[in-house]
């Protein structure tokens, strides 16, 4: 049958101790209905969508959670990341790791809403300069992002890239949604001084300096990390090229237990654990100016 003849029911727990958990059924036809869509670009999302979970991930309906990250290095990093610092509620609920790319993310979006379940969405940045070119991302307020989740689903359209950048955690979170992306980080390494990582690949370079310029016989793209981390600002010219096989080849020569998350990242990580931690209680304890009222 089609997505749009299926029935979710999604848990609610109780509101005090004198109640009980209670499920809510929701009708996937709102998302997934073509018919009911007169939008064009609607219309699209909806195939889209739908055929994007009938190839690879229908899990996403027994999840705990959900994790949408840009490519297959995240997407391969991530569960020993996981394994390695959130041994608890994190590790043991089942999460559904989605790579989908930056420019596919925001199209999720009336599904996501609809199932209710917390999701973390681990996006790039992009910086783009006056002229709309990717470029080299600096604290500049005439360069916009690029990425169709913080512009679309975010609402982030009409800042600049240094707003964006400068933004608190709160504003990062949308419901039970929340983006998480690459900001200035201070690198002792390079005198203290801040770097913005472009991408994932130059943020895990960043975080663990240390540990890639140790590596007696890198390949690949650890060889290109461990360059890079010993020229300061030439990090994001020494990491562009294939990064397909980046996080193959930092499993092969780096031991996973001794990777530094990126800061982003575990920030948003933490903030996935604590929201499981509330969806699996029995009851909430629903207090005046709780942020659960």
């Amino acid at each position: 049958v089609e997505f749009e003849k299926l029935r979710y029911f999604k848990r609610n727990a109780a509101i005090d101790d004198r109640s009980v958990p209670t499920s809510c059924v929701v009708n996937m036809s709102d998302v997934f209905s073509i018919e009911s869509k007169k939008d064009p670009k609607e219309v699209q999302t909806a195939k889209f969508v739908s055929r994007y979970i009938k190839t690879t991930h229908c899990d996403l309906f027994f999840a705990n959670g959900i994790i949408m990250v840009e490519g297959s290095a995240e997407r391969m990093l991530l569960p020993s990341f996981i394994k390695k610092d959130y041994d608890n509620s994190l590790n043991n609920s089942y999460l559904s790791i989605l790579e989908v790319g930056g420019a596919h993310a925001h199209r999720f979006k009336s599904l996501i809403e609809a199932l209710g379940l917390p999701t973390l969405v681990i996006t790039d940045a992009d910086a783009q300069n006056s002229n709309g070119n990717k470029t080299q991302p600096l604290n500049d307020t005439t360069y916009k992002t690029g990425s169709d989740t913080l512009k679309s689903w975010f609402g982030f359209k009409e800042k600049n890239f240094s707003e964006i950048l400068a933004l608190p955690f709160k504003s990062k979170v949308k419901n039970n949604i929340c983006a998480v992306y690459q900001y200035g980080i201070k690198v002792s390494e390079f005198g203290n001084q801040e770097a913005i990582p472009y991408t994932f690949e130059d943020a895990l370079a960043l975080s663990n300096i240390s540990t890639f310029k140790n590596i007696e016989s890198p390949t690949g793209m650890t060889k290109k990390m461990k360059v890079a981390v010993g020229k300061d600002n030439l990090m994001y010219e020494a990491l562009i090229g294939d990064k397909a096989k980046m996080a193959l080849d930092v499993l092969f020569d780096v031991d996973p237990e001794k990777l530094i998350v990126p800061l982003y990242i575990s920030e948003g990580l933490d903030w996935l654990e604590e929201q499981l931690d509330v969806a699996s209680m029995d009851y909430l304890n629903v207090k005046e100016g709780s942020s659960h009222e």
